[in-house]
């Protein structure tokens, strides 16, 4: 189900519920959304094999961490509502030397903190 669909500097930029991975993919090697596998539908225990192996087949290199890195990747962050302290599922998004450079849900739902930094995923062209 899609909520709205834009262009930004002409790459198409989906916003799905569920789809925060592939939109920051899509953001941070500048492909068009619908070129991306949906690997929020892959079984739990695949989903990032599938994700990994797609991204190299792609021509990127790609380093897991558990640590914040300085650099321009896909960060992994613990969601927690600001107003009952509930916690929500894993959210992606691209930062840029510890900043937030794209979030899909930016401006959408204002009760939302990024609670705490689970993992990165550096991504570069081989």
């Amino acid at each position: 189900m899609s909520i709205d669909v834009k262009l930004e500097n002409g790459v198409r930029v989906e916003l799905r519920g569920g789809d925060c991975l592939k939109n920051s993919l899509s953001k941070l090697i500048n492909i068009d959304v619908e070129l991306i596998p949906n690997f929020h539908l892959f079984p739990k225990k695949t989903w990032k094999f599938a994700f990994e192996s797609w991204v190299k087949s792609q021509g990127y290199s790609f380093t897991e961490t558990d640590r914040p890195v300085v650099a321009r990747c896909i960060s992994i962050f613990r969601l927690k509502c600001k107003v009952t302290g509930e916690f929500y599922p894993l959210h992606a998004v691209v930062t840029n030397n510890g900043e937030i450079e794209f979030d899909i849900l930016a401006g959408k739902n204002e009760s939302l903190e990024y609670a705490y930094f689970v993992r990165a995923y550096l991504i570069n062209k081989n």
